[in-house]
């Protein structure tokens, strides 16, 4: 599951690359014989990005439909993080890219809607944890059935030799994804 979410973490970098990549392609407006291997190995992080979107407005349609108010893309990230056991509003912000003040805003938001609370850390008393209300339990367990209900349609479509594989390629290890070698080789300025 922190596996999932670390990929989570990464697609949600890949805003980041479209914006850089379609804003160079789109200025250019003629796409070079060179452009299309770099296209080609955009696909990925486009296709997962894209997937990405489609299962969390999915999940928040579905969570619409039951009755619970919207919840920004922010807001679902902070309950993923709980979720998967990252309950230090500075380890969220960490894990998200984003400031701890951001973080404590949408922490913030969360805490009139009822979902999460506030604790003090028991294993460190100058921290807090974030936790879900029984209000955040059931929203949890109302979106782990859409995730089901979404989930179930992936496999229907793409029959489930394929969902399979797919899961074993997202859940296998990738291998280490900071290149530390480039860092050495950058001259000093």
């Amino acid at each position: 599951m922190l596996r999932a979410f670390h990929l989570q973490r990464s697609i949600a970098c890949a805003a980041c690359v479209l914006a850089i990549v379609c804003g160079q392609l789109s200025r250019e407006k003629k796409i070079t014989e060179k452009q299309i291997p770099l296209m080609r190995h955009n696909q990925l992080i486009i296709a997962l990005f894209q997937r990405f979107c489609w299962m969390d407005e999915g999940l928040q349609a579905r969570l619409h439909a039951r009755g619970w108010p919207d919840v920004s893309r922010s807001q679902s990230m902070v309950m993923t993080n709980i979720v998967s056991g990252i309950v230090r509003p500075s380890d969220i912000a960490r894990n998200l890219g984003i400031s701890r003040q951001a973080i404590h805003s949408t922490i913030n938001q969360m805490e009139k809607l009822g979902i999460l609370q506030l604790d003090v850390d028991p294993k460190d008393r100058r921290h807090v944890t974030v936790s879900l209300t029984e209000t955040g339990q059931m929203m949890r367990r109302d979106a782990q059935l859409a995730m089901d209900s979404l989930t179930s349609q992936i496999s229907s479509v793409l029959g489930q030799q394929k969902f399979d594989a797919l899961l074993d390629a997202l859940d296998a290890d990738w291998g280490e994804n900071i290149d530390h070698s480039a860092r050495q080789n950058i001259p000093s300025a």
